[in-house]
């Protein structure tokens, strides 16, 4: 096994919780009395602002929910409010709603979200207050945007132009929006991962890459190695130019540790959702158990990492629509963890973590050069999840076909400079007209090659069929149809064609 040894842009620095806040400047007065109200709310039983110990094993606890953009249900039907597994779930617009309240409900809270195509579409529905709460969230570095594309694409089926672009409508979002791009990229779901992924992520400027799946056998072998960690190069001809930093999660999923923090509501199999309890008259004081076991799984896991510090995610399929749930539990396993101190647990993201971890002395990581393919979800290695790669060939045929009309009317756009329709998720920006009328025959035809003269609609459509259960085909036939709908119709069902 080759290692190398990590050396950091910025060695030795993590940014601390406080300069953080420090730096926000003036609030506006909504947000200013919103965060007034959340010092006050903060329970006086919990503490949960700690930070980073030097010296002892640091968890980094990472709050997030997965969002299929189309799985067992369609992308727009997933939006409102709907039931999986027993669970009755408010939608992805629930979700976006309850988390945003409790993180104003206590400034030390943490959440990462990656799926754009739904929070685009409930960003168009927001009030201009509540979209300068969750700016001011976002500048706080508490609400966290990880990968930074429409969706988390699939890796073997699509076209590495396609992943560029997906990349960069939802990367082109953030800027306009919020001023600012992911740094870490998040592939959790991804039925194995490819060399292009790490070349494409490290060239975009990315620091760190999270995946969750990868074929069982490798995984165990790289948690016998302690490597869970390593650095991919994506390369062979660029070399270490091509290198980025590879964190797996242990689990080789990407939900809590263990069940026993799913902290959500499962009416099938029992009627209340997993909690820690603490106060002693109810007969279940649970919080010596939580603690053992929270240190248990902090000490296992830290067997497969270097350094003093790992992860845990709390989250999973569409969890946090009731996200106080969630936060009032992590609220109680922080505050206790840190009260028996045989280790320190805090709030974090993505990016804090990656900042901690490659600020490690002397870090050194296991070098990887191949693909994670094909992926296998059993350690005896007969279950190969390969058959996506041919399966439904109409919709990957059509989904390629779409890809080459949208590059053609890129570049009918450039010569003729034409001006698009929307001036948010465009596919360029070219030079303005006064007039249709003033265009030249070559603009004109530029502008019939997609409905409403907007490419926009079929980049937005293109962009969601490369998710990871779009192309690959494992959505129910639902999905698959409502995919190739959009696709045809070149509008984005259920989203605003127009940013």
């Amino acid at each position: 096994m080759t290692l190398i040894a990590w050396r950091s842009n910025n060695p030795g620095t993590v940014i601390s919780r406080g300069a953080e806040l420090l730096a926000l400047g003036q609030l506006p007065l909504l947000l200013l009395l919103l965060w007034v109200q959340a010092a006050a709310s903060r329970s006086a039983l919990y503490n949960t602002s700690g930070a980073r110990i030097n010296g002892k094993l640091n968890v980094h606890i990472i709050s997030h929910t997965h969002n299929d953009p189309g799985w067992l249900r369609s992308y727009a039907q997933y939006h409102r409010p709907f039931e999986l597994d027993g669970r009755v779930i408010g939608g992805v617009e629930a979700i976006l709603e309850t988390v945003v309240s409790s993180l104003v409900d206590n400034p030390d809270r943490t959440f990462v979200y990656a799926d754009l195509a739904f929070f685009v579409k409930w960003w168009q529905e927001l009030h201009e207050d509540t979209k300068a709460v969750v700016r001011q969230l976002v500048q706080q570095g508490r609400f966290e945007f990880a990968g930074g594309g429409i969706v988390q694409h699939d890796e073997a089926t699509s076209h590495y132009s396609g992943m560029v672009d997906q990349m960069s409508l939802g990367m082109r979002f953030l800027q306009q929006e919020f001023g600012r791009a992911p740094t870490v990229a998040w592939q959790l779901d991804g039925f194995g991962h490819s060399c292009t992924e790490a070349l494409l992520k490290s060239m975009g400027g990315f620091q760190a890459l999270f995946i969750g799946r990868s074929a069982m056998a490798d995984m165990q072998q790289r948690k016998s190695n302690r490597s869970l960690e390593f650095v991919w190069r994506g390369s062979e001809s660029y070399g270490a130019e091509s290198d980025i930093f590879v964190s797996q999660y242990p689990t080789g999923n990407y939900g809590p540790p263990t069940m026993d923090w799913f902290f959500e509501q499962n009416l099938q199999e029992k009627p209340l959702p997993a909690h820690i309890d603490d106060d002693p008259e109810t007969g279940s004081f649970t919080v010596d158990k939580a603690v053992d076991l929270f240190v248990q799984k902090a000490q296992e896991w830290q067997q497969y990492m270097h350094g003093d510090d790992i992860y845990f995610l709390m989250g999973h399929d569409f969890t946090h629509s009731e996200a106080r749930m969630w936060f009032s539990n992590i609220d109680k396993l922080i505050h206790y963890v840190n009260k028996d101190g045989r280790v320190n647990a805090l709030y974090s993201t993505p990016a804090r973590y990656t900042a901690a971890k490659l600020s490690t002395p002397g870090l050194q990581l296991a070098l990887k050069t191949d693909d994670f393919f094909p992926y296998s979800s059993s350690e005896s290695g007969d279950e190969y999840w390969a058959g996506f790669y041919t399966s439904r060939p109409t919709l990957k045929t059509q989904i390629r076909r779409g890809w080459a009309l949208l590059r053609a009317t890129q570049q009918l756009e450039v010569l003729a400079q034409l001006q698009p329709g929307s001036s948010r998720l465009a596919t360029t920006m070219g030079l303005q007209y006064n007039h249709p009328a003033d265009a030249s025959e070559t603009a004109r035809l530029g502008s019939k090659l997609a409905p409403d003269h907007d490419p926009a609609v079929l980049e937005f459509a293109l962009a969601t069929s490369l998710h990871h259960d779009a192309i690959t085909g494992t959505q129910r036939q639902q999905g698959t149809s409502a995919t190739a709908m959009r696709e045809a119709c070149h509008r984005p069902r259920g989203t605003l064609s127009r940013c």
